[in-house]
């Protein structure tokens, strides 16, 4: 599966932004501007992946025995 473009990830952005301000979690302007132009990838440390059942782990962490 390829990555979205980054058009295509803008409404999630944009999402995601507005469920953090909602939230309290986001209180400025500017963060929320951040949020919602800037790929969330980028927030996040890159040893960290995206498992399917939407739980994030390190890379090269096994969750299966």
């Amino acid at each position: 599966m390829n990555a979205p473009t980054i058009a295509q990830a803008r409404p999630y952005m944009a999402g995601l932004a507005d469920e953090l301000t909602r939230s309290g979690a986001i209180r400025t302007s500017e963060w929320s501007q951040a949020f919602s132009s800037v790929p969330r990838h980028l927030f996040v440390p890159r040893w960290f992946g995206q498992e399917t059942n939407d739980r994030a782990s390190p890379y090269g962490a096994s969750t299966t025995a």
